[in-house]
């Protein structure tokens, strides 16, 4: 017993040592820790755009004020409007969110349809801009790996740059992460990519097309997706929130704004559990699609989604320790039956509503699980192997952790 105690302790310092070197000694990533911040407009690249006239394309960096942290996680975000409307002071307010956390986060341009001009855009002319659009971000996320290497300047960590958006902006932000050379892809599609310079783009000079676009992760705000077959396995997470009733991008299958058919949050979900991929998905019961984010009986629902994200980059980036843990744990965490052969019931008190649960080996690897989370209770179901377990269980309103013993089969 003094042994594991003593290993214990030894994990639990070198999990302190590098939660102190990213900056989370200070609740980095969970909390309002900078108060001021510096915003900074710059043009990332340059494109024609459908009037065929020439488009510099700029974009808004928030970087907090006093962070003498050397790199940071960088969210890259688009805002929404069906790709016809929206300018990117729109995300204003999720950048200042995130900024404040510690984060570093740049608002996007990207082309969209003019429709003053045009007239109203079909199915093939919305997604001829969608994946301009989606050339755009690629851009921006190698404008930031090019930053890097000429001295870094915004202080980011190019291993974790996140892409992120809402609605349009969020359609844009999953095809970024996640559309590659590896997808079965139809030939209106191939050609589209192709007239768009290929899968990399063509929205960046020839230094920055040397960069990777590459994304750690992805903030889906009522976004959705061509095919979920596009989603494969060893890809990145995902993170969501969507009304089950989104009047305008499906939140299951449908037309988006009533144009082009597309497949939403929860069949993404779907297809990220079935080939494995870390995910979390807010489902907005009774929602629509914006205002889930602005009226007050949704409250409840976005303090889940943004408890899940920053669940999700305290585990990430400070170990499984994180200090929403040790702040604010959670009592009173009920599970059975305990031992349990595959299934066991896990309930909170009634006054918190479950985000996440994680399972952990006892050599610290985690598990794979299935999970059903509705409110304050979820059902684990687990095919590995028998033997104890720890149950890390995220809520909206801290963490906590319970043993657990799977018998064999």
């Amino acid at each position: 017993m003094k042994f594991y105690l003593t290993i214990s302790s030894l994990i639990l310092n070198v999990v302190w040592v590098i939660a102190q070197s990213n900056g989370c000694e200070i609740g980095r990533y969970s909390s309002n820790v900078f108060n001021e911040y510096t915003v900074t407009t710059v043009a990332y690249g340059q494109n024609v755009n459908a009037i065929q006239q020439p488009q510099t394309l700029r974009m808004d960096i928030y970087t907090p004020d006093g962070d003498d942290l050397a790199e940071r996680p960088l969210i890259i975000a688009a805002h929404g409007g069906s790709f016809i409307v929206g300018v990117r002071q729109d995300l204003h307010e999720l950048c200042e969110r995130f900024v404040k956390k510690g984060f570093v986060c740049a608002t996007i341009d990207y082309r969209l349809w003019p429709i003053l001009l045009l007239g109203f855009p079909d199915s093939t002319k919305i997604t001829k801009t969608a994946f301009g659009a989606i050339s755009d971000m690629k851009a921006a996320v190698r404008f930031f790996r090019q930053s890097y290497e000429a001295g870094n300047p915004y202080g980011i960590d190019t291993s974790y740059i996140v892409v992120g958006g809402g609605s349009a902006g969020a359609i844009t932000a999953i095809h970024t992460a996640y559309i590659d050379r590896g997808d079965a892809l139809p030939e209106n599609v191939l050609a589209e990519i192709d007239l768009q310079g290929g899968f990399e783009g063509s929205s960046g000079d020839s230094i920055n097309m040397t960069y990777s676009s590459k994304v750690h992760s992805v903030l889906n705000l009522s976004g959705a997706i061509f095919d979920t077959s596009w989603i494969r396995a060893g890809e990145v997470p995902i993170f969501s929130i969507q009304g089950t009733i989104d009047e305008t991008v499906p939140y299951e299958l449908g037309k988006a704004a009533g144009i082009v058919t597309m497949m939403g949050s929860k069949l993404i979900h779907a297809r990220a559990d079935h080939v494995g991929l870390e995910n979390g998905l807010i489902s907005v019961e009774g929602g629509g699609h914006s205002n889930i984010y602005d009226e007050p009986q949704f409250e409840t629902d976005i303090n889940k989604y943004d408890a899940l994200v920053s669940n999700f980059w305290t585990q990430e980036i400070c170990g499984i320790t994180s200090l929403i843990a040790l702040d604010q744990p959670i009592q009173n965490i009920k599970i059975y039956p305990n031992p349990s052969s595959d299934l066991i019931n896990l309930i909170l008190p009634k006054d918190q509503s479950i985000v996440s649960v994680d399972l952990f080996n006892m050599q610290g690897q985690q598990v794979s699980i299935r999970q059903e989370i509705a409110g304050n209770q979820a059902k684990i179901n687990f095919d590995g192997p028998g033997g104890m377990y720890m149950a890390h269980v995220w809520s909206d309103k801290g963490f906590g952790q319970q043993k657990v013993i799977f018998k064999n089969k």
